[in-house]
């Protein structure tokens, strides 16, 4: 990018339309790819908003269509277990089925409680939306995924930004 860092303005009205919040992550998306970033698209999903890639940089410098690792569809049967297990078992699925490690981060504030969900062809992202929205208030806590060339593997942070921490919902 040339020039320096670019700059984004927004006003109030655009921000308390009801779509207000998306059309401003979307525009903000929209500049950065045109100013010579990548591009990515904006879904929303109940209270979140994810901000997927649609392309990265390839090994030889040119931009390269990406295929979401957090698209992975995601199969787990029904079965006691803690909320971090299930976690895992999410991040086990995708590398088993794209070959990408996803390593969950340090600073996850756990699921130490039980559940007996199951996840049944739903995408990664939906899947740990259920897990966290099964112990938590919907929408309480969000994600990073980050790519780390070095090593080919995503590292995922888990971050509490409702307003209520974690529920003692637990399965019987």
């Amino acid at each position: 990018m040339d020039g320096g860092p670019t700059e984004f303005t927004y006003s109030r009205q655009e921000l308390r339309a009801p779509d207000g919040a998306e059309m401003m992550i979307a525009r903000i998306l929209r500049e950065y790819g045109a100013s010579g970033g990548l591009t990515f698209r904006v879904i929303r999903d109940g209270p979140r908003f994810h901000i997927v890639p649609e392309e990265s940089w390839g090994a030889s410098g040119a931009r390269v269509r990406q295929e979401p690792i957090l698209d992975t569809l995601i199969n787990l049967p029904s079965r006691r277990r803690t909320g971090n297990q299930l976690l895992q078992e999410i991040c086990d699925q995708i590398k088993e089925r794209t070959g990408y490690r996803v390593d969950i981060g340090p600073g996850n504030p756990g699921l130490h409680g039980y559940t007996d969900i199951g996840i049944e062809n739903q995408s990664a992202r939906a899947a740990f939306e259920k897990v966290w929205d099964n112990a938590t208030s919907p929408g309480a806590f969000v994600w990073d995924l980050y790519y780390d060339p070095a090593d080919g593997g995503y590292g995922l942070n888990f971050s509490h930004v409702g307003p209520t921490g974690l529920s003692q919902k637990k399965a019987n």
